[in-house]
């Protein structure tokens, strides 16, 4: 009963430690302007497989070209 009690406790203690780790490194990425050289914080990429990475960063440029080509086509037609 208490090993499995101090099993709990320590997987609680690890995923705080992680957490905050994940903080500290996200933090650290802020402060330093990392929203300049990618996409997301580094905790993104501890807690999304490559696969989930790629996928996401493919629909999130869609998004930003689809934002894109509607600025351009209005822009076009103001101009025109």
């Amino acid at each position: 009963m208490m090993k499995k009690i101090k099993g709990k406790i320590g997987n609680i203690y690890k995923r705080i430690q992680t957490r905050w780790q994940l903080r500290e490194k996200d933090d650290i990425w802020n402060l330093y302007g990392g929203c300049c050289f990618g996409l997301h914080q580094p905790s993104f990429y501890h807690k999304h497989s490559e696969e989930e990475v790629e996928r996401i960063q493919k629909q999130e440029i869609s998004k930003l070209q689809d934002i894109l080509n509607d600025y351009q086509m209005r822009h076009n037609s103001m101009s025109g």
